[in-house]
């Protein structure tokens, strides 16, 4: 069952990375349509959720590292990429 678990967390973060780098694309092509600045803001929108998403994801992974050293230890990540952009 732990090795089932691990997979699933693996799944997750990818999940995570793909979400942010897909919201930047979004919400950049959004704007461009605003102000009509065609592939400004979506290039824009792809280099900040990737270092949202790769961010998160160090993040995670340092969490799971510093969880599995000090078992006593819960800091459990909660945030998800707009959350963390925000911090």
């Amino acid at each position: 069952m732990a090795k089932k678990n691990n997979w699933f967390k693996f799944v997750i973060v990818g999940t995570e990375l793909a979400f942010c780098i897909l919201a930047g694309i979004f919400i950049g092509s959004e704007i461009d349509q605003y102000f009509n600045k065609t592939p400004l803001f979506t290039i824009i929108g792809v280099v900040l959720g990737s270092i949202a998403g790769f961010s998160l994801m160090i993040k995670i992974v340092k969490n799971k590292n510093n969880i599995k050293q000090n078992p006593h230890h819960h800091n459990s990540v909660d945030s998800r990429c707009f959350f963390y952009i925000l911090q």
